[in-house]
C-alpha cells in the first residue's frame, strides 16, 4: 500500500511546445490542466481555444507535498512560465508611485 503522504506530483503545461506553467498537487492533479477548470485563467482561455496543441507531463511523482512545493517552485524560477504567478522572476517589478502632496 502506497503512502498516501507521498501522493504529491509536480507537472508542466505546454502550448505548441513551450513551458508555461508548472503546478503541483495531489496525485492525478496534472487532468485539471486539460478540464477547462484550472485555477489559472490563461491556462482555461487556451484549453477552450487551442487544446490540440496543449500537452501536460508529471515531472515527479510519489512525493511528499513538502517535496512537490520544494520542487515546483524551483521548476518554475528554472523555467519563468508564462502563466506562473508564485515564483516567477519575470514578472513586472512593481512601479512605484510618487507620493503627491496638495
Amino acid at each position: 500500500m502506497k503512502d498516501k503522504h507521498n501522493n504529491y506530483e509536480v507537472y508542466e503545461v505546454c502550448y505548441k511546445g513551450r513551458c508555461v506553467y508548472i503546478g503541483s498537487g495531489e496525485k492525478n492533479r496534472h487532468l485539471h490542466a486539460l478540464s477547462g477548470k484550472s485555477s489559472s485563467v490563461k491556462l482555461n482561455e487556451l484549453y477552450f481555444t487551442d487544446r490540440d496543441n496543449i500537452t501536460v507531463l508529471v515531472l515527479r511523482e510519489n512525493l511528499s507535498k513538502e517535496e512537490a512545493y520544494e520542487l515546483e517552485k524551483d521548476f518554475i524560477m528554472a523555467n519563468e512560465p508564462e502563466f506562473n504567478i508564485q515564483h516567477n522572476n519575470s514578472k513586472k517589478k512593481i512601479k512605484k508611485f510618487r507620493k503627491y502632496t496638495y
